[in-house]
C-alpha cells in the first residue's frame, strides 16, 4: 500500500455563484443547467427525501443523470 503525499491530500474547488430564490423555481431548475449531462446534488440525511423535495427535484431535472 503507498501513502498518499500531501498534493493528492489536497482538493481546490473555485466558482462563481449565483443565487436564485422564489417561489416555483424548483420546477424550472433544468432551466439552469441546460448544457449539463449530470447533476450532483447534496442535501442533509433524510430531510429532502422525507418531505418530497428530492423526488421534486428529480422530477424538474428529467433526462439528467442525478447523483445523490
Amino acid at each position: 500500500m503507498s501513502r498518499a503525499t500531501d498534493a493528492e491530500k489536497t482538493f481546490e474547488f473555485s466558482s462563481p455563484v449565483r443565487l436564485h430564490y422564489g417561489e416555483g423555481l424548483i420546477d424550472g431548475l433544468a432551466d439552469f443547467c441546460p448544457g449539463a449531462g449530470q447533476v450532483l446534488l447534496v442535501s442533509g440525511r433524510s430531510s429532502a427525501k422525507a418531505s418530497g423535495l428530492l423526488d421534486r427535484v428529480r422530477r424538474a431535472l428529467k433526462g439528467k443523470n442525478v447523483e445523490e
